[in-house]
């Protein structure tokens, strides 16, 4: 039985003994023996063991070197002479502080208010990211932005502004967004949709992370449009031509007292015709727009005809102001423009009456629709806080974006920009079925191009405002028109006063 245990002990004996014998009988192999009695490697074994080495040294050094060169020579882009790296690691102990500013947003029939929405999405960005604290304001938007001004020039802005509509442009402290917005997967289609990408961008620069359409169109009673000889279905899914409302204007006289009611008191009512009348010009800082002399001799021709049809109130301030009330008492067929706010309290009012229906378009242009997305920008202090401060502020933009565009879409109806939120928009927006659909459809005709600043539409405003009153307080030729407000559209010649310049 002991056998079994001494079995091992004599064979290691015998092994030891052969190893060293064997040598003397076959010299031929001598120094195979001994080389393996001694614990080393044969010549094969040690170039197999180089040959590993080797390549475990060169993929040790191309990961070094790759590291290397993502770490200093990587996707780095710069920010107002800082070179910025955007793919910097958050620093999970390093305690982060991010301000945020908003413009507020009123939804008076919302179950929840901007702030309780802002303080959700909050509180959930620190769930994910504990070391960060976050604060936040909503303040009223010319207010905001004017303290935005302020804050920019003492070299203490916030983090994260959020805009209502429109883009922020602050270059010396603004930190780009596009080389943090995340890719399409391939094969699937963009994660924002490319207006909105654009309407964040200004001269090829992308600065904000994109949220929800705001849209404007104009309204309309459903049985007039039908009486008056529109087709309500080919409207809604083709749009019409100024020829189109004329025609319309003329048959519906019959029926209502005047078929149109304009807000003359506001620019976007030209705004938006200039923006399907075709023949754009070129945007300069006196034309931000873009408009062009024949765009504004077109609208002009198109109001002068229906002001001669009488297809407008005699008293066009009376009817900017009194437009909603017409339409609801059936003096009016058509209104224009409302935009969310105003469109649900209409349609709410009598649900399946009224129509969202698009701006009407010059025969010769394609139909172009009005929206603006809103968005948010990330800044930086004096002094800067590092690049994983940045990569912190902007994961908290998007974040941002995000939870906000869902809210804005599900209690105002605001178009969604991106592609994951139209499911929840399809079954939420608080719209009948029709200007869903309608709306869903129009989105494909806004035009892509830069955003808007506020104070520069502001400034517009302000030189446009005379001609634009004027027009249908003094009735002048659509020429004569069209002529005065090109003139205040032109640079002013050097040495101007100041006040030709603004």
């Amino acid at each position: 039985m002991r056998t079994t245990a001494i079995l091992p002990f004599t064979a290691s004996v015998w092994d030891e003994l052969r190893w060293i014998c064997l040598p003397a009988a076959y010299p031929g192999v001598s120094a195979r023996i001994v080389s393996q009695w001694r614990g080393r490697k044969t010549v094969p074994g040690r170039f197999w063991q180089r040959l590993l080495m080797g390549v475990f040294g060169a993929a040790t050094a191309i990961a070094a070197a790759l590291a290397a060169w993502l770490l200093f020579f990587g996707p780095r882009f710069d920010a107002a002479g800082i070179t910025i790296n955007p793919r910097a690691r958050v620093h999970p102990e390093r305690p982060y502080e991010l301000v945020v500013w908003e413009e507020t947003i009123l939804i008076p029939w919302a179950p929840k208010t901007h702030g309780e929405v802002v303080a959700e999405a909050i509180a959930a960005f620190q769930e994910r990211w504990p070391n960060a604290r976050v604060s936040y304001s909503l303040l009223e938007p010319g207010e905001a932005r004017r303290q935005l001004a302020a804050a920019v020039a003492a070299g203490r802005p916030p983090d994260v502004y959020g805009t209502t509509r429109g883009i922020v442009l602050h270059p010396s402290h603004q930190i780009p967004a596009e080389p943090y917005l995340p890719a399409a997967r391939r094969g699937e289609p963009p994660v924002f949709n490319p207006a909105a990408v654009a309407g964040m961008a200004r001269d090829g620069i992308v600065w904000g992370w994109p949220r929800a359409f705001w849209w404007e169109v104009w309204l309309a009673d459903a049985a007039l449009l039908e009486r008056g000889g529109v087709s309500v279905d080919r409207l809604l899914t083709q749009g019409w031509t100024w020829d189109e409302v004329l025609d319309f204007a003329k048959r519906a006289s019959a029926l209502v007292e005047r078929p149109l009611a304009l807000d003359t008191l506001s620019m976007a009512t030209l705004a938006h015709l200039i923006l399907n009348a075709g023949a754009p010009g070129d945007p300069s800082p006196q034309n931000p727009l873009g408009w062009s002399e024949e765009s504004l001799m077109r609208v002009g021709r198109f109001l002068a005809a229906l002001r001669q049809q009488g297809a407008f109130p005699p008293d066009p301030a009376d009817a900017a102001r009194s437009r909603v009330e017409r339409l609801l008492t059936g003096r009016t067929a058509v209104i224009g423009p409302v935009g969310p706010h105003l469109a649900h309290a209409v349609l709410q009012r009598k649900p399946g009456s009224y129509l969202l229906v698009p701006v009407p378009h010059h025969p010769s242009s394609a139909e172009a629709a009005p929206m603006e997305p809103g968005g948010y920008f990330v800044f930086r202090q004096d002094p800067y806080q590092g690049d994983d401060h940045t990569r912190l502020a902007m994961e908290l933009a998007g974040w941002l974006a995000a939870r906000t565009e869902s809210w804005l879409a599900e209690t105002l109806g605001l178009l969604p920009a991106r592609a994951d939120t139209w499911h929840a928009w399809q079954g939420a927006a608080p719209l009948d079925d029709r200007s869903r659909a309608f709306l869903a459809d129009y989105l494909q005709q806004a035009p892509i191009r830069d955003g808007q600043v506020a104070e520069e539409l502001d400034a517009l405003a302000a030189r446009v405002a005379p001609y634009w009153h004027a027009f249908w307080a003094q009735n002048p030729s659509p020429e004569q028109f069209a002529a005065g407000l090109w003139r205040t559209l032109q640079p002013a010649p050097p040495g101007a006063p100041a006040a030709q310049r603004q």
